[in-house]
This record gives C-alpha cells, sequence and structure tokens, in this order.
C-alpha cells in the first residue's frame, strides 16, 4: 500500500467531513490508501459524520483525550502503507499528493516531507515549519518583536518571506506531515510526554539525529483552515497551558535545563505583568476583564502545579 492516512479528531465535526470528501476526490484511482481515523473522545457527532462520509475508514475510538501524539502513535502502530501522512481535520488534501510520494520514492534519503500549505486565504500559511525552538525564538515571541517585525525577528518561522520552491528544512509541522513508515517505527513515534504541541518538531529533530533528511516539496497544495483544537476547550487557562509546557519540555530535552528555567521563568513573569495592568484597568473602570484574569490566574496556577521533574529526560526523572 502507498500511503496510510492517519487523522486526529476531537470535537471536529464541523471539518472532518470536508477532510475526508477531499482524500476521495484527489486519490482514489491514483494510489493505494487507507484512511485510519483516531478519535478522541469527541462529544459532537464526530464518529458519526467519519462513519457516514468515509464507511471504509478504520475508525479507532480512544475512550479519553489522550492529546495528538499518543493518538498518532495508535494509527502508527495499525498503519500498512509505506508511508503515512499525518492530516489535522481542518485540512483538505489539493492537488499534487501522488507527485509528491512519487517524488518521495526518487529521493529515499527524505524521512519527512510536507506540500505547500495554505490558510483559508490562499496565502501560505507561515507555521508550516521552523527552526527549532530556543529560548532566544522565545523571547522573540513573547515580546511580540516576531509579529512586529517578522522580516527581522519572526525569520525561525519558514512561512515568513517563502517562495514556491523545494526546501530541505530543519522541522516542518504536524498539520500535514508525510512519514516514512519504517523511519516512524524506528523513532518509536512521537514522543507521549507532549500532550500538544511541539510533538511534531521533537519527532523532527530525532529523525535528524537518525540520518533522515525533511523536506517540503510544493508540488503537493495543502488547505488547512486554523488550529480549531485548543479554541473547544472549556477552560481557556488549560489551552493556553499546553504550549508553555510543551516549550518547556522541549528546551529540556533538546536545548538544556538552564533554558528551560529561564523560558518559564519569563512566562510567568509575562503573565503576572498582564494579571497586574488588567486589574489596574478594571479598577480604573476600565472594560471589565475578569474573564482574562481568571484565564491569567489558571496558567500561572497550572504552571506551578505540574512536576516538572517528570517533564525532563527519561533519565532525570527517574
Amino acid at each position: 500500500m502507498d500511503l496510510s492516512i492517519l487523522i486526529v479528531t476531537w470535537n471536529s465535526a464541523a471539518e472532518i467531513g470536508a477532510c475526508l470528501r477531499s482524500l476521495r476526490e484527489r486519490l482514489e484511482g491514483r494510489i493505494s490508501f487507507e484512511t485510519i481515523v483516531i478519535d478522541n473522545a469527541s462529544s459532537d457527532s464526530t464518529v458519526e459524520v467519519v462513519k457516514r462520509v468515509a464507511p471504509d475508514a478504520h475508525l479507532i475510538e480512544t475512550g479519553t483525550n489522550e492529546g495528538f501524539g499518543r493518538a498518532c502513535n495508535r494509527g502508527i502502530a495499525e498503519a500498512s502503507g509505506r508511508r503515512i501522512l499525518l492530516l489535522n481535520p481542518d485540512c483538505e488534501v489539493g492537488e499534487g499528493l501522488p507527485e509528491l510520494l512519487a517524488w518521495l520514492d526518487a529521493n529515499p534519503r527524505v524521512g519527512i516531507a510536507t506540500g505547500w500549505i495554505v490558510g483559508s486565504d490562499g496565502r501560505i500559511q507561515r507555521n508550516w515549519g521552523r527552526t527549532p525552538p530556543s529560548l532566544w525564538t522565545e523571547i522573540l515571541e513573547h515580546t511580540t518583536l516576531a509579529k512586529l517585525a517578522p522580516s527581522i525577528f519572526g525569520r525561525h518561522w519558514l512561512g515568513v518571506g517563502d517562495s514556491r520552491e523545494i526546501r530541505f528544512v530543519p522541522a516542518i509541522s504536524g498539520m500535514a506531515m508525510i512519514l516514512d513508515s519504517k523511519l516512524a517505527r524506528d523513532l518509536g513515534g512521537f514522543d507521549p510526554a507532549y500532550f500538544m504541541y511541539l510533538e511534531d518538531f521533537d519527532l523532527c529533530w530525532r529523525a535528524r539525529e537518525h540520518g533522515a533528511a525533511i523536506a517540503r516539496n510544493p508540488v503537493a497544495t495543502i488547505l488547512h483552515h486554523g488550529d480549531r483544537s485548543a479554541a473547544r476547550v472549556g477552560d481557556a487557562s488549560v489551552a493556553r497551558s499546553w504550549p508553555y509546557q510543551s516549550m518547556y519540555l522541549f528546551l529540556r530535552r533538546h536545548r538544556s535545563r538552564l533554558q528551560a528555567e529561564a523560558f518559564l521563568w519569563l512566562v510567568r513573569l509575562g503573565l503576572a505583568m498582564r494579571l497586574a495592568v488588567s486589574r489596574l484597568q478594571s479598577r480604573l473602570g476600565g472594560a471589565d476583564s475578569t474573564s482574562k484574569q481568571a484565564e491569567y490566574r489558571g496558567i500561572l496556577r497550572r504552571l506551578g502545579s505540574w512536576d516538572r521533574a517528570t517533564m525532563g529526560p527519561a533519565e532525570e526523572a527517574a
């Protein structure tokens, strides 16, 4: 089989139908493929939509929200294709995926790849790939310099100033990631310590250490409508804490404990300052920001409650 397509869903009823239909429209009769949907205990009609739109899909129901990486690992264990496409449910496959697979056949050193990823507005998405995070890149992000002057301070996002050409890169996003099946299994899949965010860049880091190349070939187009999973979480502080916890873990794993602890200190300082400003604005008769203050407090509480010792490398956690 040419390709196993893995889609992790969580309350994805609004978009999973279009995603699955795009696979049928673009791939049937051109390559051999299977679709594996791993549902993380959706409370909406996601499972029913999958069964209706793609009755031949292999549906795995986890029974609980395991996060992205663990759910992907379930699918990797079941996949029978020579290659695996990890695809977000809010993505749709456009033209050129069979041609990208043929290019990978001709370039076996490439173990991880993606295509030309555009948003709903048709413009290239800046976060399709990036250079590996460091304390410096996160300072640029959290001081908003990366957004204010992206051409100067946001170059760690590979979509900034991008051109439509083949590129060999350090890391790509898991929103539409093609993996060599053997490589995925040799690496042990995703690190389950990451609940959501940065598990894809961690995998790319380990793949490069393994000797694999990572590439973007724009012959294939992927439409990505946006990051919607976090927006569905009832408690905003829960979703907002995930990126911070994942970044701490990544820096601890691949940079140094000093960088990880400095990052966490800067995040806490920034949140405390935002909370103080919000309180002051409320006292001065400004807009009601009670919910925002609760969110900041919730994030600070969550960052102070998890055991950082277990977030480091296995030998340090032992």
